[in-house]
């Protein structure tokens, strides 16, 4: 009778202090650690998994916006990505957007400090693998050192839609009849292109 008694006391210890501590998620997502004493704790993330849910939400990225000339959507890169070494002086400025009716997916290139005047020039990506891509301007001739790169429909090039939304740049070099100008990007760079990218041909 003791030995049972004995056992059924052990048994609720250990129950008691298997649950001391619970893990639970909160409404919003959140995890917590419920305590015994009533209280509880949100769960500590490390920086790594907290940049990782950030990197996951593309509200992060992308916006949707509407034409006030003709009602229609687009959704399209939450800000301009600047890369230059010398404060924004020289260097590139890249914009994507989509259009959700024709299903199009395009890129906005500012090549600054290679010539103002662009015809049916080239961008030259080097991806941090080592692989390359080249694509060609079109946007045609003009003076604001615009490059404009279109992907789907009969312009194709899913290939490389396909490697911008999966693979890093190290370099970018837009040529001109004037020279050339080339930039390399960080890896925070790198991320957020690929990420911008990746969300609005996905999204």
């Amino acid at each position: 009778m003791q030995k049972r008694i004995l056992l059924i006391a052990s048994f609720i210890l250990c129950s008691q202090f298997l649950v001391a501590q619970i893990n639970a998620t909160t409404a919003t997502g959140k995890e917590v650690i419920l305590n015994e004493n009533g209280t509880w704790e949100y769960v500590k993330e490390t920086e790594t998994q907290s940049q990782a849910q950030i990197s996951e939400d593309c509200s992060n990225f992308i916006k949707k916006v509407t034409s006030k000339k003709n009602g229609y959507q687009s959704l399209v890169s939450k800000e301009t990505l600047v890369v230059s070494d010398d404060g924004g002086h020289t260097g590139f400025g890249i914009e994507a957007f989509t259009d959700l009716r024709a299903n199009a997916f395009v890129i906005n290139v500012k090549a600054v400090g290679a010539g103002d005047c662009v015809n049916e020039d080239t961008i030259n990506i080097l991806f941090r693998d080592g692989t390359t891509i080249e694509l060609k301007n079109d946007e045609g001739l003009n003076c604001k050192a615009k490059y404009t790169i279109y992907f789907g429909g009969s312009f194709g090039r899913q290939k490389e839609k396909e490697d911008l939304a999966t693979k890093e740049i190290k370099t970018m070099r837009a040529n001109t009849s004037r020279g050339s100008l080339e930039r390399d990007f960080t890896p925070e760079q790198s991320k957020q292109l690929m990420k911008t990218i990746s969300c609005l041909t996905t999204y």
